[in-house]
């Protein structure tokens, strides 16, 4: 754990990428969620009857269920079509917010991916620009005994090994 505190270290500021990867994530999954919250309404469209395509002239009162998202959009069905409207309608308008909220979702897992490759590169950056210093800062003497191909060869596998250690910790 103090060794994967330390790798993390090299990505500060942490805050700079996880505040927006917290709320990249948060709308991801609202509006994933939500597509799947739409498949009741279209359902009942096309199988309730009549009793499905009575138009709802006031917004219900907010909550979180399928019920409260089905007279949303019976609402903005009335506000949009006024009080005759077809199921075909019904059906155009849950298509668009079917589309519209799969865009978003996955725009926002785009740029939730996109964050956290950021402060993966900055990192392992961050990480090749402290050994190279630390290499640079050694004595002569220690490159007389060594071979230049075996320094550079042992950077560059233990940089590639915390990569590998990066990069399968945070997917």
């Amino acid at each position: 754990m103090k060794t994967y505190l330390r790798l993390l270290g090299f990505a500060k500021p942490l805050e700079k990428y996880a505040i927006p990867y917290f709320f990249y994530t948060l709308f991801y999954a609202v509006f994933n969620l939500m597509n799947f919250m739409l498949i009741i309404p279209i359902l009942s469209t096309l199988f309730g009857g009549e009793a499905a395509m009575a138009p709802v002239r006031e917004m219900p009162a907010l909550e979180f269920s399928t019920a409260w998202l089905e007279g949303a959009i019976r609402y903005l069905i009335y506000v949009i079509y006024g009080e005759s409207y077809e199921i075909l309608d019904v059906l155009t308008m849950l298509a668009v917010i079917i589309a519209t909220s799969a865009l978003l979702s996955n725009t926002f897992r785009y740029l939730g991916q996109r964050t956290v490759e950021n402060m993966k590169i900055r990192a392992l950056q961050r990480l090749r620009n402290q050994t190279y210093n630390n290499v640079m800062r050694l004595n002569v003497g220690y490159f007389t005994n060594e071979r230049k191909g075996d320094i550079v060869s042992r950077i560059m596998a233990d940089v590639q090994v915390v990569r590998f250690c990066i990069t399968n910790t945070c997917k």
